[in-house]
C-alpha cells in the first residue's frame, strides 16, 4: 500500500507537517519488536516508554518512515510525518492498511470493572450456537476454532485491526470484545462500530490511572456516546449498579436494563444455585427462558443477564440463548475448581480487585460448609489505596488468610504487603492470617492446613500461567504448582 493512500482517512489538521514522498508501506507497527523492511513506525510515547528511543532501532530494522507527535531530528533523512493525536491516527491507519474489517463484523463491546470476561464467554457461547464467531479479551482471542494468547484486554489499535481482517478472511461475521477503560482513553477503538454495547458495573480499579471514579466512569462512557460509537443502537446495562442507572436514563439508543428485581426489564426467577452452578428463569419482554448454567454464584447471576440481554438485542432467540449459557462449561480462572482427587476443593479465580475479591468469597461462602482458607495478594505499580482495603475484605471472608505477592512488578513485594497490613485493624488483627511473601509457599502452605470438605482458594492470578517480577513475565502457572505440590507430599 501507498502512503498516499494510507494516510487518505486522516484529516489534514491532525498533520503538523510532512516531509513524506509516496513509499510503498509494507507494514505497520508501534513495537520496534515488530518491524520489518519498509514498515511505517509509529513512535508513541507510552505510560513506561517512549517509542521515540526506539526509532534507530525500527530504522535499522528497515522501516519506510516515522509518526510521531514530535518533530524530525535534524538531518534525519526518512519519510517523517508529524502529527496531533497519534493514537486516533494510528487506529485510522490500521482500519485503512487492514481493509476496514470492523465494519465487516457484526460487534458486542462489553465494559465495566468486573464480569467482562465471564460475560464475553457466555455471550460468545451463545454466538457459536449458529456459527463461528470472534472472541477477543483478557484471557485468549478466539477466531472460531483458531485460538491465540491474548496480551492487552483489548490490544492496540494495529493488532486489534490485525485480528479483526483475520476474522473476517475466515468468513466470521459476527463477536464479542471486551472494552477496557485503556482502550477506550488511548483510542485503540477509535472509529470502530459495537451497535451493542454492555455496562456490567463500576468499582474501583485503575485509580492509579483514572483520578477516581467520575473519570473512570467518563472514559467506560465512551462506548455508549453515538458520536463516538456512530453504530450504537442497543445498550444492555445493569440496573443495580448506581452507574449503570445513570447510563439507563442517558443513553440515546434503545436500552434493555438487567438487574435483581422486576424494575429490570431482565431479571431472574426461580434461582437454585450451589458448586455445580445455577438454574433458572429469565423474565424479559420476551417472556419466560428457563436458563441452567455450569458457573455458580449470584455474580455469575448478573453475567448470565447481561449476555442474555446483548443477544437478545441482536436478535437471537431465546432457544438459542439458552442453549449458548448452557453448553459453556466454564470460564478459566473464573471460579475454575481444579479436577483434584482431593477431599477438599481448590479454587481459581482471577479476583484482584477490593470488589471481585468480596464477590468470589461471598461465593465461596454460599458452596462451603466448612473453612475458606484464601491466598491472595495486590499488584505491584498500581493503586496503593486498594491495598488495605484488599487485606480488609480477604481477612473478613476467609477463615484463615494467607497474604503473599501477586504481580509485584518493579516494586517490593514487601513493601506492598505492609501496605496491606494497614488495613488489618481492631477484631480482624485477631483473626487466623498470616504472611507468605512467596506465592508458590503460600500456596503450599494453603495445601498442607486444608482438611476435608474445605476451599482453598488462589485469588490474582486466575488464568495468568506468569508472574510479573520486575519487568519481566516468569512462568508461574498455579493449575501446574497446585499439581507437582501435590506430587511431592
Amino acid at each position: 500500500m501507498k502512503l498516499r493512500e494510507l494516510l487518505k482517512p486522516i484529516p489534514e489538521k491532525w498533520i503538523v507537517r510532512s516531509n513524506a514522498g509516496n513509499p510503498e508501506i509494507a507494514d505497520i507497527a508501534c513495537d520496534s519488536r515488530k518491524v520489518s523492511k519498509d514498515s511505517l513506525f509509529f513512535a508513541i510515547k507510552g505510560m513506561v516508554t517512549d517509542g521515540l528511543k526506539f526509532i534507530p532501532e525500527a530504522i535499522g530494522k528497515g522501516a519506510a518512515g516515522v509518526i510521531s507527535e514530535e518533530p524530525a531530528p535534524a538531518q534525519f533523512d526518512k519519510t517523517w510525518i508529524q502529527v496531533r493525536s497519534i493514537r486516533k491516527v494510528m487506529a485510522a491507519c490500521s482500519a485503512c492498511f487492514y481493509g476496514y474489517p470492523a465494519g465487516k463484523i457484526e460487534l458486542t463491546g462489553i465494559t465495566g470493572t468486573n464480569g467482562k470476561t465471564t460475560t464475553a464467554y457466555i455471550l460468545h457461547s451463545i454466538l457459536s450456537v449458529e456459527s463461528p464467531s470472534l472472541l477477543l479479551g483478557t484471557v485468549t482471542t478466539s477466531i472460531g476454532n483458531l485460538r491465540e494468547e491474548a496480551g492487552l484486554t483489548t490490544p492496540e489499535s494495529i493488532d486489534l485491526h490485525r485480528i479483526l481482517a483475520r476474522a473476517a478472511e475466515n468468513e466470521i461475521s459476527q463477536g464479542v470484545m471486551e472494552v477496557s477503560s485503556h482502550a477506550l482513553a488511548f483510542d485503540r477503538v477509535y472509529g470502530m462500530g459495537f451497535p451493542t454495547a454492555v455496562f456490567t458495573n463500576l468499582t474501583a480499579d485503575h485509580l492509579d490511572f483514572h483520578k477516581d471514579l467520575d473519570d473512570y466512569f467518563a472514559i467506560k462512557s465512551r462506548l455508549f456516546d453515538p458520536s463516538l460509537n456512530k453504530t450504537l443502537h442497543h445498550a444492555v446495562v445493569n440496573l443495580d449498579d448506581p452507574y449503570g442507572v445513570v447510563l439507563a436514563e442517558s443513553a440515546s439508543a434503545e436500552t434493555l436494563s438487567y438487574g435483581l428485581d422486576s424494575r429490570a426489564d431482565i431479571y431472574p426467577d426461580s434461582v437454585e444455585s450451589g458448586i455445580n452452578g445455577i438454574s433458572m428463569e429469565l423474565i424479559s419482554p420476551w417472556g419466560r427462558t428457563p436458563v441452567t448454567s455450569s458457573l455458580c454464584g449470584k455474580h455469575n447471576i448478573y453475567n448470565i443477564m447481561a449476555a442474555f440481554g446483548a443477544a437478545a438485542a441482536r436478535g437471537i432467540s431465546a432457544e438459542q440463548t439458552a442453549d449458548g449459557i448452557r453448553s459453556l462449561p466454564a470460564v478459566p480462572g473464573r471460579f475454575q475448581k481444579l479436577d483434584l482427587d482431593l477431599p477438599w476443593a481448590v479454587i481459581l479465580d482471577y479476583a484482584h480487585t477490593p470488589d471481585a475479591l468480596k464477590n468470589v468469597l461471598e461465593l465461596a461462602r454460599s458452596v462451603c460448609d466448612r473453612r475458606i482458607i484464601s491466598v491472595f495478594g495486590c499488584g505491584g505499580d498500581r493503586d496503593v489505596r486498594k491495598r488495605p482495603v484488599m487485606a480488609n475484605i480477604g481477612i473478613s471472608g476467609s477463615d484463615i488468610a494467607i497474604l503473599t505477592s501477586d504481580n509485584p512488578r518493579t516494586e517490593d513485594p514487601d513493601k506492598i504487603i505492609a501496605d496491606m497490613k494497614a488495613g488489618i485493624t481492631g477484631e480482624l488483627a485477631g483473626r487466623a492470617w498470616e504472611i507468605i511473601t512467596d506465592r508458590r509457599s503460600a500456596i503450599a502452605r494453603a495445601l498442607e492446613i486444608a482438611e476435608a470438605g474445605d476451599l482453598v482458594l488462589l485469588a490474582g492470578k486466575g488464568h495468568e500461567d506468569y508472574q510479573v517480577l520486575g519487568t519481566e513475565k516468569v512462568p508461574f502457572d498455579e493449575e501446574l504448582i497446585v499439581r507437582e505440590i501435590l506430587c511431592t507430599r
